[in-house]
């Protein structure tokens, strides 16, 4: 197979689904999820105090905060800030993350790194103060 290079520019920036988030959240994939790619890759765009609604993967994933503060939590678990922090999600384990409220370093913008398939169940909001 024949090696294929394309500038992020030239990669569409989507606006994701509303039905998943509280405020905005735009994404731009970086690997098709193709037949060759094990692994889907993308950049998540936070705005300010945009969540993401509690969710469980079937499949680990990761993902790592480039620029600005988010905030992630295992449900069980406290409410946690992050800011260029590397974190995995295990498979089965009810989490959440997205932007920390009114943060002078900016809203995330994190890289999410995951199994090809579809592997999210999307539940409710999140309950950690900004939804």
């Amino acid at each position: 197979m024949r090696e294929r290079i394309m500038r992020a520019a030239a990669r569409p920036t989507n606006k994701a689904p509303a039905a998943n988030f509280t405020g905005l959240v735009c994404t731009k994939k970086y690997s098709s999820g193709g037949a060759v790619a094990a692994a889907r890759l993308a950049r998540v765009l936070h705005a300010g105090r945009a969540d993401q609604l509690a969710h469980a993967c079937r499949r680990p994933g990761a993902l790592t905060v480039l620029t600005g503060v988010g905030r992630s939590r295992r449900w069980a678990g406290k409410c946690r800030c992050c800011s260029r922090r590397h974190g995995r999600h295990p498979a089965g384990v009810k989490h959440w993350h997205g932007a920390a409220p009114d943060h002078m370093n900016g809203p995330p913008r994190h890289v999410r790194v995951e199994r090809k398939g579809r592997s999210t169940t999307w539940l409710e909001p999140s309950g950690c103060g900004t939804t």
